[in-house]
């Protein structure tokens, strides 16, 4: 009798479960229904804002979308003006948290506007700066390809943010090779370019991979230095040579990295080959575009906060500074090797 209505009790709990979980679901997918549409007209709320107020200043044509027959995976959306104007939105493939994307406008003669960040996960206080109007008035007027003057170009780097401030420049000159590629009529959602996510490191764990264009078979090289911390030295052909470092400090204790370094002593390229930190933090180290903040160094590599020009990931000051530790390493087994 008891095991009876044990059974009976373990099923009416089941079925209450049960419904209170349908019930859940339901109200969630109500929820969404109704909040979906207002979110996405809030999104183009504030895009038609940006336009008016930053991208566009002062426009009162008409604008309409027209299709990107390109290859650029960064390219969002392109809009038309009756005028000849353009407004393009980019998700440049640089960016130090990986998720910025900007509107710029483009005249009929093809100078800039004004540029927007519409979406942004950059360092607050520094990345999260290229929202500023001083710092966004500098690409207006500007034409053709644009970049940050330590690049050769015209753009003011924003201070300790040199990746975002790349992004930036990079989605400005996507957006002028944009507009020679669209097509007017009737838009095609199918045309928009697939969103691309660029690999993590993919080809900088192979040996010579830190040198790009050296497909030849390295050489060791005797080290004979008393940094132990430099585990291997190889010659890649005439191209420079490519060190294995295990620097300390690192948060794990376990951090091994590979640097190319050319005839000039000068940083080509950084790969993770082992690696305990944080995913999540720390294992930021093996993402490209926090690695290419080292390509062209010399000499003592350090962060910002040290008074260097790398950009520490945020969260991860200790696997920052030992990377740049390695490198300075590195740079300096090369330069005993005379």
């Amino acid at each position: 009798m008891n095991e009876t209505k044990k059974e009976a009790g373990v099923i009416q709990l089941t079925v209450t479960l049960f419904a209170i979980c349908a019930v859940c679901a339901l109200i969630l997918g109500l929820t969404n229904m109704i909040t979906a549409p207002v979110i996405l007209q809030n999104q183009e709320r504030k895009k038609t804002e940006a336009i008016t107020a930053d991208v566009m200043p002062g426009y009162t044509g008409v604008l309409s979308q027209v299709n990107y027959i390109g290859s650029d995976t960064t390219i969002r959306s392109i809009l038309k003006g009756d005028d000849g104007s353009f407004v393009v939105e980019v998700s440049p493939k640089t960016s130090y948290s990986g998720n910025l994307t900007l509107m710029v406008g483009i005249d009929p003669n093809r100078a800039i506007t004004g540029i927007s960040v519409t979406q942004s996960g950059e360092s607050s206080g520094l990345g999260a700066r290229a929202s500023e109007p001083e710092w966004r008035a500098q690409f207006v007027g500007k034409t053709g390809e644009v970049k940050i003057t330590k690049d050769g170009g015209e753009i003011e780097a924003i201070s300790g943010a040199s990746i975002t401030s790349r992004g930036v420049c990079e989605a400005v000159t996507s957006a002028f090779a944009a507009i020679d590629n669209v097509s007017d009529g009737p838009f095609d959602p199918s045309l928009v370019p697939p969103s691309e996510q660029p690999g993590v490191g993919d080809d900088l764990v192979e040996m010579g991979g830190v040198i790009p264009g050296f497909d030849g078979e390295a050489t060791p090289v005797e080290y004979t230095g008393d940094d132990d911390t430099v585990l291997s030295i190889s010659k890649a052909g005439d191209m420079g040579y490519i060190v294995e470092v295990a620097p300390t400090g690192s948060f794990s204790g376990t951090l091994t990295i590979q640097v190319g370094v050319d005839t000039n002593g000068k940083v080509t390229g950084i790969g993770i080959i082992e690696s305990g930190e944080t995913p999540s933090l720390g294992g930021r180290a093996s993402e490209p575009e926090w690695q290419a903040q080292f390509v062209g160094q010399s000499g003592t590599v350090a962060v910002t906060v040290d008074g260097g020009e790398i950009e520490a990931i945020a969260g991860a000051t200790l696997t920052s500074t030992a990377v740049c530790a390695g490198v300075t390493s590195a740079l300096a087994a090369v330069a005993s090797l005379g």
